[in-house]
């Protein structure tokens, strides 16, 4: 997935457990994770691999400092 300097939702999707989400290592940006209110200010910034304990993937929003950041995601 392409995160931008504007908010993006994680596809809906329904999970069991919750969502891993993890950078691509060769983005040159960082990214922020967070509600839909997400900004980079505001949202806690993603440094490595993070699981996330949530019943819904699609409450998960991201955003970037820098254009055509990526992540890769997979629900549990």
């Amino acid at each position: 997935m392409i995160i931008g300097t504007t908010i993006t939702n994680l596809s809906s999707g329904r999970t069991i457990f919750g969502v891993l989400i993890k950078p691509d290592p060769d983005n040159i940006g960082k990214i922020y994770i967070g509600d839909s209110d997400v900004s980079t200010t505001t949202g806690y910034l993603l440094e490595g691999s993070l699981f996330i304990e949530i019943d819904e993937q699609s409450k998960i929003y991201l955003i970037s400092d820098t254009p055509d950041q990526k992540v890769y995601y997979i629900g549990v």
